[in-house]
C-alpha cells in the first residue's frame, strides 16, 4: 500500500506565495536595508510631535550658534569702533539668551512628551487617580 499523490487541477498543493508577493517582500526588505525601518505607521501622534519639536529646536540651535560665531567675528574685526563692538556684544548677548531659551524649551518639551507618552503605560485611569 503505497502513498500516491495525484495532481488535481485547480487545487493548490503548496502554500507558496505568488510571484508578486515574493517581489513585494523582497522590495520591502531591500528598502528596510537601505533606509532603515522608519516605522512611521507604528508611531503615534505624541512620538511624531516630539520628533518634530526636537528637529525644529535643533535647527534653531544651529542658527543661534552661527549667530554667536558671527558676533565674535564682528567683535574681532571691529578695529576699535565702539559702535561695532556694541553691535557685536548685543548680538552675542541675544544669541546666548536665545540658546538658553532653546535648551530650556527642549528640556520642558522632552519632559512633557515623556509624561504624555508614558501615561497609559503605568496603569489604568483609576490607578493614576489613586496615586
Amino acid at each position: 500500500m503505497g502513498l500516491t499523490l495525484a495532481f488535481q487541477p485547480g487545487v493548490s498543493h503548496a502554500a507558496e506565495p505568488s510571484f508578486s508577493d515574493r517581489i513585494s517582500g523582497q522590495l520591502e526588505s531591500a528598502g528596510a536595508a537601505v533606509y532603515g525601518d522608519a516605522g512611521v505607521q507604528n508611531q503615534n501622534i505624541v512620538t511624531m510631535t516630539g520628533k518634530l519639536i526636537t528637529a525644529a529646536l535643533s535647527i534653531i540651535g544651529v542658527l543661534l550658534l552661527i549667530l554667536i560665531i558671527y558676533a565674535g567675528f564682528l567683535w574681532m574685526t571691529a578695529g576699535g569702533e565702539k559702535d561695532q563692538v556694541k553691535k557685536a556684544k548685543d548680538y552675542l548677548l541675544n544669541a546666548v539668551i536665545g540658546l538658553i531659551l532653546i535648551l530650556a524649551s527642549y528640556g520642558i518639551s522632552s519632559f512633557v512628551i515623556d509624561l504624555i507618552s508614558n501615561a497609559g503605560a503605568t496603569g489604568t485611569e483609576a490607578d493614576l487617580l489613586a496615586e
